[in-house]
C-alpha cells in the first residue's frame, strides 16, 4: 500500500533526515523464562526477599503510627 502524492509531498517538506544504525543502542534479546533454567534460582531467592519487603514495610510504619497515637493520648 503506497501513500498518495500528498502525503509524500508533505514528507518531502518536514523529513529532517535519516537515523544513524551506528547509534541506536542496541537492545536485549528477549528470552522466555523456561529458557532461562540457570538462573531461576537465584531470582526466586532475589523475590522472595522482595516480597517479604513489600509487606514487612508497611506493616512496621503501621506499628510505628499506632504506637505513636497511643503514646501521644497519654
Amino acid at each position: 500500500m503506497n501513500h498518495s502524492k500528498d502525503a509524500k509531498e508533505l514528507m518531502k517538506k518536514y523529513c529532517i533526515g535519516d537515523v544513524d544504525q551506528s547509534t541506536v543502542p542496541v537492545t536485549q534479546q528477549y528470552i522466555p523464562p523456561w529458557e532461562k533454567e540457570s538462573t531461576a534460582a537465584e531470582t526466586t531467592k532475589e523475590e522472595s526477599g522482595k516480597k517479604l519487603l513489600i509487606y514487612l514495610i508497611p506493616l512496621l510504619i503501621l506499628g510505628v503510627a499506632f504506637a505513636l497515637r497511643f503514646y501521644n493520648n497519654k
